[in-house]
């Protein structure tokens, strides 16, 4: 073997460059890492605080199946009575942004309960992103309620297909695309705004 190439393999003066370049390697991804999943938690608390306001919304104002406060009239129920389970909506009733499915539709109602939300996340405006307000009928209310609805359903407002995309290489490589999602449910309040559309009941 040449001097030359003796000398080459032996030479220990930039050793420690090397060293350092090969960690700083390592140290950046798991740092990368970090913030990837930093990222990752801190949209999926976004999503599950605006389901909360969204729900929180949907039991104290109008509700997007506008018909349910008077289901008790369209099922043949008298006045004065607890609309038994099964009697009135026994299928959940699911709101979007185009219809609900059943008891008519109220967009404004809807429209309402996502402008909440996107004051929590400007995630609510993804285009991709899907929003459903869930009524279902628990046996709650009273017919003929003079103070309010006929039913006080069972309220769930859910987020869906939000997809986070991981800015690490490898990390997205191991974990893909995920999809995020929320969901809240909370039971039926007042399901009523007044008419300067802020205040809650009793109403001025």
């Amino acid at each position: 073997m040449s001097p030359f190439i003796t000398k080459f393999f032996q030479e220990r003066s930039g050793a420690g460059a090397a060293e350092f370049a090969i960690i700083s390697l390592v140290f950046v991804g798991v740092l990368l890492g970090i913030i990837d999943m930093s990222r990752l938690a801190w949209e999926y608390n976004q999503m599950e605080k605006a389901c909360l306001v969204g729900a929180r919304f949907a039991v104290e104002n109008n509700m997007a199946a506008p018909d349910l406060a008077n289901a008790c009239g369209s099922a043949g129920l008298p006045d004065a009575t607890i609309p038994p389970v099964g009697s009135v909506n026994p299928n959940p009733v699911i709101c979007d942004t185009t219809n609900c499915t059943g008891y008519g539709y109220d967009a404004a109602a809807f429209d309402a309960i996502v402008n909440e939300m996107s004051g929590i996340t400007s995630l609510v405006n993804d285009p991709n992103v899907t929003i459903n307000v869930k009524y279902e009928h628990i046996g709650t209310g009273l017919c003929g309620n003079p103070a309010g609805p006929d039913v006080w359903p069972l309220t769930t407002v859910t987020m869906t297909d939000r997809q986070f995309t991981f800015t690490t290489p490898l990390i997205s490589a191991v974990f893909g695309t995920p999809d995020l999602e929320c969901s809240a449910t909370l039971p039926g309040e007042d399901f009523e705004t007044c008419e300067d559309g802020v205040s809650q009941p009793p109403c001025p």
